[in-house]
């Protein structure tokens, strides 16, 4: 990282100095405020979690530790490192950082609201810490004066909660993050009592409306149904009558048929066949 001794897109005059050696010489960025998330080991080192917003405030002092307040603006970007220095890779397309990661320096402080990835927690690496880096977005302007760098923590994806009386109330720290020398509890551990059964939960007068329309529209259409099944029946019974009537015409009609065919092929009183007609005809 080079010494800040120069910064040759920006004017040395807009810090207040006179010469181009001093302008980064006496100033330095550092973190001002850093609100970590409560657990049961915040004593001991910090924690973020993936579901809550970590924010926190970078500050340019000089050698004297007044804020410097530039004339010009200084864009600036968060970024996520190992505690080591070194750099986390990239996974996803979101990067390993969302939310306010960039900002302008203006009146010599800057704000930003961050929160990490779910894919770079401290489970997942190794069991390692993290820190943020705030410098300038712009490459020539990158020099440890202009870097600040937060507090160690490390990443969880859920830390605590407060009970109704305000006490933290944390989850189980995956194993090698809770320190050697974590306090135990030293309270024995209360009986527990059975749980008593829940209420019933109300009905909802809407819901019990719909269900009695309901059920009142199964009532008439089973109602509906029964009586076309039964005209269905009593219409049945009457085809099968109707069949065995026209069974019965049709005998009649065939029986009277074969009368009026019997009636004449039948030869006529008193007239001689014409067997007997070509018997004499043959005398």
């Amino acid at each position: 990282m080079p010494l800040c001794e120069a910064m040759p897109s920006a004017d040395p005059r807009a810090f207040g100095h006179g010469s181009e050696a001093s302008v980064f010489t006496d100033c330095s960025l550092q973190v001002e405020k850093c609100a970590f998330a409560d657990h049961p080991y915040s004593d001991q080192f910090n924690v973020a979690s993936t579901l809550k917003w970590v924010e926190f405030s970078v500050v340019l002092k000089d050698s004297h530790g007044a804020v410097v307040s530039p004339k010009l603006t200084i864009p600036l970007v968060a970024s996520l490192e190992y505690e080591s220095g070194f750099a986390v890779p990239i996974v996803g397309i979101m990067g390993n950082l969302v939310g306010e990661t960039t900002g302008t320096l203006h009146n010599g402080r800057c704000k930003f609201k961050v929160k990490p990835m779910t894919g770079v927690t401290s489970a997942l690496r190794q069991n390692r810490a993290f820190r943020l880096v705030v410098q300038p977005s712009d490459p020539a302007l990158h020099c440890w004066s202009l870097k600040a760098f937060s507090p160690a923590f490390r990443i969880l994806v859920k830390t605590s909660r407060r009970d109704a009386h305000g006490r933290v109330k944390g989850p189980k720290i995956p194993e090698g993050l809770a320190p050697a020398e974590a306090p135990k509890p030293t309270e024995a551990p209360k009986p527990t009592e059975a749980p008593s059964a829940p209420p019933a939960p109300k009905e909802d007068p809407i819901v019990s409306e719909v269900n009695e329309i309901v059920q009142r529209g199964a009532t008439e259409i089973t109602s509906l149904v029964a009586g076309v099944m039964h005209r269905l029946g009593v219409a049945e019974v009457g085809l099968k009558k109707l069949k065995k009537e026209n069974a019965a015409l049709l005998a009649e009609v065939a029986m009277l048929r074969n009368t009026v065919a019997a009636g004449v092929d039948a030869p006529v009183v008193g007239e001689a066949s014409p067997v007997r007609k070509r018997t004499r005809a043959s005398r």
